[in-house]
């Protein structure tokens, strides 16, 4: 009896530590949820934070705009920030592409100074009204080899961190410092990665706010930190994933109440290259093509479809219109004697892109199909399997990329 006794006990021991095992575990997945949740909660509540603080650029220079139609100079610069700031917010959407492996690198040669100065004067409508920005650019800096939109982005990032840390100042100043860097050897940068030695650009974004706290810094590239009562601290992470891909250095120098010092270093070309000369040649050969036609234009999104038919028409092409693939494929059926080329969204009800795709080279195998998406192309081309396409459109775009595309298809 004893001996049972004592199995008995032993095995409901054992059950009651598996029990508490059970309980332990099913709490921490619990836990992790949470805190999911709760990082899924400020992501999203930074992102809109942000996108309502380029809405307000836009809006604020659309209003601008309205009042001084009859100053083409005025209207230009209004102009030119809704475009920037339209951009910046595409840009947003590419960082959150970021963190789902998304987004891919397409990198061009680059003027830094030009970036950085471009991005600096959009930024200052929405600075603090006591922070003005200042410029110390070396002469003669070699060009960089870096994606432009991603470059952008991290200006955006700098410039926008060194504000808040001047919010609540009486005055306060931005110095953007951008100057040739020579590293004779190996040194290892916030990013985690080492950089080879040679010729870089470097940008300093230098700030006389309220500076860091070791514990802090400690923490600013982590995706969901973040020191601001509306924010996410996707901005600095992102950065950091950027500088990577660039094989570039990223460091950092700050101090409670006396202010931070970010710097990027980007490896920079051996030669100098006269970049006003290579987009007067790309401008010149767009300027030679000669738009004409029909295109069959497919987007679900009316909005989306009313401004690409404006833009195309203005080219000078004419445009048959359908919502979803069931229709455009049903209109192809109709006209596709006339119709030379198909712009077609990638995402749509009753018939998706790929499906439509298949279905249009069923009708005509030769047939020129553009695919337009905000996903980044080789996604896009994973996702038709095999189905060749004639040419990609990203979304969101302007005249000057719908036009060379439609130009580099036919």
């Amino acid at each position: 009896m004893k001996a049972e006794q004592v199995n008995v006990e032993g095995e409901l021991a054992s059950f009651s530590f598996h029990e508490d095992e059970s309980i332990k575990q099913t709490q921490t997945n619990v836990d992790d949820k949470t805190q999911a949740f709760a990082s899924l909660g400020m992501l999203s509540g930074g992102i809109a934070h942000d996108f309502n603080n380029l809405l307000s650029v836009i809006l604020g220079n659309v209003s601008l705009a309205n009042r001084h139609t009859s100053s083409p100079e005025q209207m230009e610069i209004y102009l030119s920030r809704i475009e920037q700031a339209s951009i910046n917010a595409a840009s947003l959407c590419q960082q959150m592409l970021a963190y789902t492996g998304r987004q891919n690198t397409s990198c061009t040669k680059l003027h830094l100074p030009t970036l950085v100065e471009n991005m600096a004067r959009l930024l200052e409508v929405a600075l603090h009204r006591h922070v003005c920005i200042t410029y110390e650019f070396a002469d003669d800096l070699p060009l960089i080899f870096a994606d432009e939109t991603q470059l952008q982005q991290v200006v955006m990032n700098l410039i926008t961190n060194a504000n808040e840390a001047l919010s609540g100042f009486a005055e306060g100043e931005i110095k953007l410092r951008i100057h040739p860097m020579l590293i004779d050897e190996k040194v290892q940068s916030l990013s985690e990665n080492w950089v080879d030695s040679g010729e870089y650009v470097c940008i300093e974004v230098v700030d006389n706010g309220c500076g860091m706290s070791e514990a802090v810094q400690a923490k600013i590239f982590e995706p969901t930190f973040t020191t601001k009562s509306l924010g996410h601290g996707m901005g600095l992470s992102a950065m950091l994933g950027i500088v990577r891909r660039h094989l570039g250095l990223i460091q950092l120098k700050s101090k409670l109440g006396v202010g931070s010092v970010f710097s990027v270093a980007l490896p920079a070309l051996d030669k100098l290259v006269n970049q006003d000369d290579d987009m007067k040649q790309e401008y010149d050969a767009l300027e030679k093509f000669q738009p004409s036609g029909k295109i069959l234009l497919v987007d679900d999104e009316e909005v989306v479809l009313e401004i690409m038919q404006v833009m195309l028409e203005d080219l000078g092409y004419t445009c048959i219109l359908a919502q979803d693939g069931a229709k455009a494929l049903e209109q192809y059926q109709q006209h596709h004697n006339d119709i030379e080329i198909v712009i077609m969204d990638m995402s749509m009800p009753c018939m998706g892109g790929k499906v439509c795709v298949a279905e249009l080279q069923k009708v005509n195998p030769d047939i020129k199909i553009i695919l337009s998406s905000g996903y980044e192309e080789e996604d896009v081309h994973t996702q038709l399997k095999g189905l060749r396409v004639a040419g990609f459109l990203h979304k969101p775009c302007n005249l000057e990329k719908l036009h060379a595309v439609i130009k580099q298809v036919r």
